[in-house]
């Protein structure tokens, strides 16, 4: 089988490739993490969401995310173009919210993020995430609904 992304004939992503990935991602982070490059460090939890969520399970990757959240959101009032990052990852959050396979994955983690994100204390200065898993935890109601009068 041809990969898709380097046309090499065997699939680059085996296990020895992702733990190798995991390494150099633990090291930018402890490195990000020890001089304060938010930026870096929200990078690097970011992917780490990433990977998470194609593996599973999902709270560990949506934990990530939160955490990349969080790191970018130090950042709002004093880096240029943070907003914008933060913006992204709340768009990549509440998109992998949606991809969730059943409507109660959807409210389940959508409450999961929310708590993550008060527990670090965020909600009072950034409150988009919260509202925005507001939103999704709607619509998985909404759908666990109709699939409910679906079933009838």
């Amino acid at each position: 089988m041809t990969c898709v992304f380097c046309r090499h004939e065997q699939d680059p992503w085996n296990e020895d490739t992702l733990e190798q990935l995991e390494t150099y991602l633990r090291e930018a982070n402890r490195l990000a993490r020890e001089r304060s490059y938010l930026r870096f460090v929200s990078t690097t939890e970011e992917t780490y969401g990433d990977l998470a969520y194609g593996m599973g399970p999902y709270d560990e990757s949506f934990t990530h995310y939160v955490e990349a959240c969080d790191a970018v959101s130090k950042q709002i009032a004093t880096a240029r173009g943070a907003w914008l990052r933060y913006v992204e990852i709340l768009d990549k959050v509440e998109d992998r919210l949606y991809e969730l396979p059943t409507p109660n994955d959807i409210i389940q983690y959508s409450e999961y993020i929310a708590e993550e994100w008060r527990k670090r204390g965020n909600q009072a200065a950034q409150p988009e995430l919260t509202r925005r898993c507001e939103r999704a935890s709607d619509v998985g109601r909404k759908l666990a609904e109709v699939e409910s009068l679906l079933l009838l």
